[in-house]
C-alpha cells in the first residue's frame, strides 16, 4: 500500500525524507501505483519541505539560491543532498567559506571522490549541474531509475536504438573519410598551389561530435545497466540495416600497405584508364579474373572485384557493355554485383545494361542493388530497379524504404512508399520509425498518414523514437500517437523526460 503524505511528520529529518522517496521509488519498481507515482513525489516532496529547509544552510544551496536573498527549494539539488549525506555522513560544503561567485562559475563540478559507489556518484553527476535545465526531473529520475530494473531483454532493445542511430552517423562519417581521402590524393597530385575546396570537408567534423554525442550516452547507460544486469545479452552485433553506404573496411591503411595487397590485373588497370581498345585486347586473356586483395577505385575499397565492377563503380557504360558476358553475375568478396556497385555510386546507364543480369541478386546481408541505391538518395536509379527488387527484405528484414527514410531520401521514399509501407524488419521498426529516429521530418511527413500507430516488438511508437532524439518537428507530426505506451508503460513523454529535451516535454504536457 502506498505511503501516505498524512504519514509524514510536520517536522521531518534530512533522513526520513530520503527514507520516503525510497519507498515511493521501491513501490514504483512493483508497478502497484502506476502514473500516479509523479503526483505522490510531489505531494511527499511538498511535506518534507520544512524539514529539508531547516538543516540547510548556505553551504548546501543551490547555486541561484546562493546569489538570493533568501533560501528556497530547487528541483532535485536538494534530494541530491540528501543522497551526499546520507552516504558520506556528512553534509557537502559547496562554498567552503568562499563567496558563491568565485566558486560557481563555468566548469565548476562538486568533489565526489569520497564516494566509491559508481552508480550513485553518476546519479549525483547529474543531479549537481550549475544549469537547473540540465538537471533531471523528478519524473525523469524515476525513470532512470526504473531502467535499473528493467529485464535485459527489455533494456537491449532501448540500447539497440542508440546503436542503431549511431551505426547511422558512423556510415557517413565513413563515407566523409572515403572523400577525405580521394581529396587527399587529388592534392597530391596538383601542384603546390592547388585549391581545394574547403567546404567539402565541412560535414566530417559535425559527424564526428554526433558520434561521440551518442557514444557518450550508450557509455552512460553501459555504466548504469553494469550495477544490475551484468549478464545483459550481448549486444555488439548491432544492426547495420541502415548502413548503406559503405560496407568495405573502410581506409585506415596505409597508401604503402595498398599497393601491397593490390593485385589489379592488366584489363582491370585499362579499365580504370577508360582504355577502350586495351580492354578489348585483353579481355580473352583476363576476363573473368578476380581480385585476391583490394584495392581502391575512386573513393571506394574493392575487395575480391573484378574489371565489370570497376568499369561499373567507375560509370563506364562501354566498358561494362564489352565484360558483362564474361563477367556478368560474379561477386566480390561481399558478395556485391557489378550491378550493386553501379546502383550505389549512381551510375544509371551501367545499370540499365546490368540490370537483366543480375537484378535480384543480394550481397551476403541479403542486401540488394535497390537497397544499396535509395541508401545513397540515386532515385533515377530507383527507378529502374523497382521492377526487379521492389519489396524484397535482407537478413535484418530491412527494406528499401527503410533505408531510404534512414538515410532522409525522400524523393526515394516517395517512390517507394505506396508498395513498401507497413512492412516492419525483424524487431518490428517500420520506415516511419527509421525516420523519426534519424530525425528526417520531411520523410516522416510522408510515411506518417501510412505507418503511424504502428509499434516494434517492445512497443515503441516513432513518437517515441522521435522524443528520444530530440527532434522537435517529428513529434509535431507525431504527436497523435502521445497516449501510446511501450509494454513498460512507459510513453514518449517519459522518453523526452529521460533524455531532457525541454521543448518536447511542454508540448506533450499539452
Amino acid at each position: 500500500m502506498p505511503l501516505s503524505t498524512c504519514m509524514i511528520p510536520a517536522v521531518v529529518s534530512t533522513a526520513a525524507c530520503f527514507l520516503v522517496l525510497s519507498s515511493g521509488l521501491t513501490i514504483f519498481y512493483s508497478r502497484k501505483i502506476g502514473s500516479t507515482l509523479s503526483f505522490w513525489i510531489s505531494n511527499s516532496a511538498w511535506a518534507c519541505r520544512a524539514g529539508l529547509r531547516r538543516p540547510a544552510t548556505p553551504r548546501t544551496w543551490p547555486p541561484r539560491h546562493s546569489f538570493a536573498t533568501r533560501p528556497a527549494p530547487s528541483d532535485v539539488w536538494s534530494l541530491g543532498v540528501i543522497i551526499y549525506e546520507l552516504v558520506t555522513l556528512k553534509r557537502p560544503d559547496f562554498l567552503e567559506g568562499k563567496d558563491p561567485k568565485d566558486v560557481f562559475v563555468d566548469g565548476w563540478r562538486l568533489d565526489l571522490s569520497g564516494i566509491t559507489d559508481g552508480f550513485i556518484k553518476s546519479i549525483l553527476e547529474r543531479i549537481f549541474l550549475l544549469e537547473p535545465e540540465r538537471r533531471p526531473t523528478a519524473r525523469g529520475l524515476v525513470r532512470l531509475l526504473q531502467m535499473l530494473d528493467t529485464p535485459p531483454d527489455e533494456q537491449e532493445a532501448k540500447d539497440k536504438a542508440l546503436r542503431n542511430r549511431c551505426a547511422s552517423l558512423e556510415a557517413a562519417l565513413n563515407d566523409a573519410n572515403n572523400k577525405i581521402l580521394s581529396l587527399e590524393k587529388e592534392l597530391a597530385a596538383k601542384s603546390a598551389g592547388a585549391d581545394i575546396p574547403k567546404e567539402q570537408f565541412g560535414e566530417t567534423s559535425k559527424t564526428l561530435e554526433k558520434v561521440k554525442e551518442i557514444w557518450m550516452k550508450i557509455g552512460m547507460g553501459d555504466a548504469w545497466n553494469a550495477t544490475d544486469t551484468a549478464d545483459t545479452t550481448d549486444t555488439t552485433d548491432t544492426v547495420d540495416a541502415i548502413d548503406t553506404t559503405d560496407e568495405t573496411d573502410n581506409i585506415e591503411d596505409t597508401e604503402e600497405e595498398h599497393l601491397e595487397e593490390d593485385d589489379s590485373t592488366d584489363l582491370m588497370k585499362a579499365v580504370d584508364r577508360n582504355d577502350v581498345e586495351a580492354v578489348k585486347t585483353l579481355i580473352p586473356l583476363q576476363g573473368g579474373m578476380q581480385m585476391k586483395g583490394c584495392a581502391h577505385v575512386d573513393r571506394w575499397k574493392i575487395c575480391g572485384g573484378t574489371a565489370l565492377m570497376r568499369a561499373a563503380i567507375h560509370g563506364h557504360a562501354e566498358l561494362v557493355e564489352l565484360l558483362l558476358e564474361k563477367e556478368g553475375g560474379i561477386r566480390d568478396n561481399s558478395e556485391w554485383t557489378a550491378l550493386i556497385w553501379a546502383a550505389r555510386t549512381g551510375h544509371i546507364d551501367c545499370l540499365e545494361l546490368l540490370l537483366e543480369r543480375e537484378g535480384g541478386m543480394r550481397d551476403n546481408n541479403g542486401g540488394t542493388a535497390l537497397m544499396a541505391t535509395v541508401g545513397n538518395g540515386y532515385s533515377n536509379c530507383a527507378r529502374r530497379l523497382l521492377r526487379k527488387e521492389i519489396c524484397m527484405q535482407d537478413n535484418n528484414g530491412t527494406t528499401a524504404l527503410m533505408a531510404a527514410a534512414g538515410r532522409g531520401y525522400a524523393d526515394c521514399v516517395k517512390l517507394l512508399m505506396n508498395k513498401e509501407s507497413c512492412m516492419q524488419d525483424g524487431n518490428g521498426w517500420t520506415a516511419l520509425m527509421w525516420a523519426a529516429q534519424n530525425r528526417h521530418v520531411d520523410c516522416v511527413r510522408l510515411l506518417v498518414d501510412k505507418e503511424a500507430g504502428m509499434r516494434e516488438k517492445k512497443g515503441w511508437t516513432a513518437l517515441m523514437f522521435a522524443a528520444q532524439a530530440g527532434s522537435v518537428d517529428c513529434v509535431k507530426l507525431l504527436v497523435r500517437e502521445k497516449n501510446l505506451r511501450d509494454n513498460t508503460g512507459g510513453d514518449a513523454l517519459d522518453m523526452a523526460e529521460i533524455w531532457g529535451h525541454r521543448e518536447i516535454i511542454a508540448l506533450l504536457s499539452e
